[in-house]
């Protein structure tokens, strides 16, 4: 029941925070909010049949029989691309179909605000499905203050990408075909952003304790004494770090702005 609570503590913390911030003059669109945490679910099921399906095929996961890519090439694809994929998708087509099917202007706030809450609930989920059952409370405890905020930072790096192509549609919708490549220059450029540092936290606070383990199985290193800090807690500096560049990307998104991608619908 403890590691329960701690999945999600910092979930609660982090998006308490910012809502506070920014929401004293302005309403939540709540409706806009439950596709983004519909999306956000869609996104977890997606990512994890597609991990599976990478830990048939990855060294990084050892124990099957059949033949593995390179462990670090597999390490990468799950972790980075598959899960940042499906998240920025998530996010892509919460947007639109808030824009289209509710047929509503869109601020740039809640395309924030809702692509956090996508890393969110990825976060969420991925702590009580995968890990809930198999560590203790300690544990969970450091995934609530570490995988955690690095989910709900990448889901706002695809917010931050969305917003920049919201804007860049608007401003050029004239020209028509011809918008696409720079437009979805965008997009993909945004996403392999969150790739990057999705797998830089990953090799800070994952790989790190993976080659030191193989480093003294084949002898080359000392044990580490168990009694020191993880080497997981190498990874806060750029946690912290990340937690840094959200406050300051939501301390100044202007709540009031209005963006939409092709035209204008009544509000």
């Amino acid at each position: 029941m403890i590691g329960y609570y701690f999945s999600y503590w910092t979930i609660s913390l982090l998006l308490l925070v910012l809502i506070w911030q920014k929401y004293k003059t302005t309403q939540v669109y709540f409706p806009g909010l439950m596709v983004f945490v519909l999306a956000g679910f869609l996104s977890v099921f997606l990512a994890s049949r597609y991990n599976a399906l990478v830990l048939t095929f990855s060294d990084f996961y050892p124990g099957y029989p059949i033949p593995r890519m390179n462990e670090i090439y597999g390490f990468l694809i799950c972790a980075g691309l598959g899960e940042e994929g499906f998240k920025f998708l998530a996010c892509l087509f919460a947007s639109l179909a808030i824009c289209y099917l509710g047929k509503r202007k869109v601020r740039s706030l809640d395309i924030l605000l809702g692509s956090i809450l996508v890393g969110a609930i990825f976060a969420l989920l991925e702590n009580l499905i995968a890990y809930l059952p198999i560590l203790d409370s300690f544990d969970m405890f450091r995934r609530s203050y570490m995988p955690v905020p690095i989910h709900m930072s990448m889901g706002a790096m695809h917010g931050i990408t969305l917003i920049f192509w919201f804007r860049y549609m608007q401003r050029y919708e004239k020209l028509g075909i011809f918008v696409i490549p720079i437009a979805g220059c965008i997009l993909f450029t945004g996403y392999l952003v969150t790739v990057f540092f999705h797998t830089l936290y990953d090799v800070f606070s994952i790989f790190i304790s993976y080659f030191i383990e193989k480093l003294e199985n084949q002898g080359i290193l000392e044990t580490i004494e168990h009694s020191m800090l993880p080497t997981e807690l190498w990874a806060i500096p750029f946690i912290l770090l990340m937690l840094v560049f959200v406050f300051y990307i939501w301390k100044y998104t202007n709540e009031n702005e209005i963006i939409y991608p092709f035209e204008v619908f009544d509000e």
